[in-house]
């Protein structure tokens, strides 16, 4: 009996540590959920991507609406017109200088009373 009990806890000892075992088991579940998500998120994209296939092999407006928005295509009669926002700059404060005293070069080194 005592046999039994020493095979049976060397066994669960080997279950739990070795490879094949409960831990190897657990990882490789957590790599699957993972790539399951993954899968459902590349076949959504897909189904994306085949509508739009079907819409470009159906409709010369989804070509036309395609070629403006990723290829900046216009047609010969319109004229396209690009504006450029600059990003904004902290406004430095002006340095007033008396209205008395004469005004210096930049670089300059004299002296102004």
């Amino acid at each position: 009996m005592l046999a039994l009990a020493i095979i049976i806890f060397i066994l669960q000892i080997r279950l739990l540590s070795s490879d094949g075992g409960i831990g190897e088991w657990v990882s490789l579940q957590s790599k699957l959920d993972d790539l399951q998500t993954e899968i459902e998120a590349l076949e959504k994209r897909n189904a994306l991507l085949k509508k739009e296939v079907t819409a470009l092999q159906s409709s010369p407006k989804a070509i036309e609406t395609l070629a403006r928005q990723k290829l900046g295509m216009i047609a010969e009669d319109e004229v396209f017109i690009k504006v450029i926002e600059l990003p904004s700059q902290p406004v430095k404060p002006v340095i007033e200088q008396p209205v008395d005293s004469p005004l210096k070069a930049p670089g300059s080194l004299e002296q102004v009373d």
